[in-house]
């Protein structure tokens, strides 16, 4: 079964122990997130073998409860929506207290902090050049006050012919 969202690539594997006994082997993101291709096993002997997105389970996969009908299909935002990606045939609504931001806020305000913190960089290179300027700028009129320009007869003499 082909994930939707990156490739499935043994060599980018890695096998977590989560809290309370729950193994997650798979694919991960820049966050240590489940996400791309992985098996999750729950402490309740439940399986699931998919794509992941955000931790949670997102496209093609099988969950397999210990008790119950399996579920072969497509997953949206972690629930099972049906055989069809674009034809959900089943809704669940979850009622979540107080969610924490989502992983793509998370992401969004890393970056917002990053492009703050080079440009506060950009303009700190920038005050620092223009003082430099500034210092050489004067360092240079100093010099010429103490040794004026002179012209060529000045310095030379006069060619005398």
């Amino acid at each position: 079964m082909g994930c939707q969202c990156t490739k499935h690539n043994d060599s980018e594997s890695d096998t977590a122990i989560l809290s309370h006994d729950d193994v997650y082997d798979g694919e991960k993101n820049c966050l240590g997130q489940r996400h791309g291709y992985g098996e999750f096993l729950y402490t309740n002997g439940d399986v699931y073998r998919g794509c992941w997105k955000y931790n949670k389970m997102h496209g093609a996969g099988v969950y397999t409860p210990l008790f119950g009908e399996k579920r072969d299909g497509f997953f949206r935002n972690g629930v099972f929506i049906g055989k069809h990606w674009d034809k959900p045939t089943v809704f669940i609504e979850e009622k979540v207290a107080q969610s924490p931001p989502s992983p793509e806020t998370v992401c969004d305000k890393q970056l917002e902090v990053k492009r703050a913190q080079r440009k506060l960089e950009r303009e700190q290179r920038r005050m620092k050049f223009e003082q430099d300027r500034a210092e050489r700028q004067k360092r240079r009129e100093e010099f010429h006050q103490k040794y004026p320009k002179r012209t060529h007869a000045e310095k030379y003499g006069t060619i005398q012919r």
